[in-house]
Order: C-alpha cells, then sequence, then structure tokens
C-alpha cells in the first residue's frame, strides 16, 4: 500500500500459483484512487534447456491532454518485458529481451521503471575452443518528450566472429576478426559497416 500525487492512495495484493517445480506465476492487481485498477503479472519458467520470464501489466484510466487534464475518453496503457536464454547444445545458445511500453509516460506515471529507452534484444551465439561467433537484433523505443520515433535505430544484424589458432611448434599463433552491422532508421541517418583484420 502507498500513495502519491499521481495514482493516489494504492493498494496492491498478489496471489502467488505455483503451476509446477519448474514454473510458477503471481498476479498482482492494484487498486488507485485516482487511477482505476491496474492489471500486472509475472510468469517464470526454468526448463531443461533454459528459462523464460515475462512481467507485463494494463490498465484502462480515463484519458488525458497534455495539460493533464480528462478529456472524457478511456484510454488502453501498459507495458511488457519478457527475457529467455536456451541453450541448444555446449557450444550454442540464444537468448531474448524485449521491453515495450504504449506510452512515453506510462511507466514513471506507475512507478514500474524510470528508463528513459527500452531496449529489445534477440542473439545467437556460439563459443568454441578457437573461435567465438555472435548475431544481435536490436530495437529502441524512446520515452523522452524530445524523441522521434523515426530517429530511433533498429539494427538487424550486428555479426561479429573472432577466431584464434592454437600456438604452433614455435608458439606462434594467428588470429582473425570480422564485423558487420546494418543500422536503419525510418527516418535520418542509416549505417552499414564491415571490418575484417587478421
Amino acid at each position: 500500500y502507498g500513495s502519491s500525487s499521481e495514482l493516489g492512495a494504492k493498494l496492491q495484493v498478489p496471489y502467488y500459483f505455483a503451476l509446477a517445480p519448474h514454473r510458477d506465476i503471481t498476479f498482482s492487481p492494484s487498486i488507485t484512487s485516482k487511477e482505476g485498477v491496474v492489471l500486472s503479472g509475472e510468469f517464470r519458467e526454468h526448463s531443461k534447456n533454459g528459462k523464460l520470464e515475462f512481467t507485463g501489466s494494463i490498465t484502462r484510466p480515463d484519458e488525458r491532454d497534455e495539460e493533464n487534464r480528462k478529456t472524457g475518453k478511456k484510454k488502453i496503457r501498459g507495458h511488457i518485458e519478457a527475457n529467455g536464454l536456451y541453450e541448444v547444445d555446449p557450444a550454442w545458445r540464444w537468448g531474448f529481451k524485449a521491453r515495450r511500453s504504449t506510452d512515453d509516460t506510462y511507466l514513471k506515471r506507475y512507478d514500474i521503471s524510470s528508463d528513459d529507452t527500452l531496449t529489445s534484444n534477440a542473439f545467437i551465439e556460439s563459443l568454441r575452443d578457437s573461435s567465438y561467433t555472435n548475431v544481435n537484433f536490436y530495437s529502441f523505443q524512446g520515452l523522452r518528450s524530445d524523441d522521434d520515433p523515426g530517429d530511433s535505430p533498429t539494427i538487424f544484424p550486428e555479426i561479429s566472429y573472432s577466431f584464434d589458432s592454437q600456438p604452433g611448434p614455435f608458439g606462434e599463433t594467428w588470429g582473425a576478426n570480422a564485423s558487420a552491422l546494418i543500422l536503419n532508421r525510418s527516418s535520418g541517418t542509416d549505417s552499414h559497416r564491415l571490418s575484417l583484420s587478421t
């Protein structure tokens, strides 16, 4: 329980459900005096090959204009955050992080997060005795009032590779590195990069 100038008085009552020894849900509805009911929850699972965590919330408060006055309409607001990490075999694994909000001010108004940028990422990587490979994909959501969605980049993909040989008969080694990046914006400057070194 608590109170704030944005939400008024607040009461949150969490309910925990153990679905299985490796899987559970926490359902945490909140009642606020100014913004009504906020439904939120968390799902967690640990499997043989990895883990998954998902949190989110949703509410339907009164819509407000730029001067914080009620417009007489309702508006759906919410957020999601998901994290996953899985091993394919001893050398390969993949994972992801997804973070999104319906609008710029939701997370701060409801005391969920003070971040001004939400980063989503998916990757796959391989680590072997002499080489490392990594492929990443990124997208961003800016939450500052002056952020232009068209300037937020999408990185699809970012690739890096490195190799180091085993020592030769005289202790000599050699290595190679490669990286590539494709960064696009719906408006603004794009960027493509490729580098190689030995």
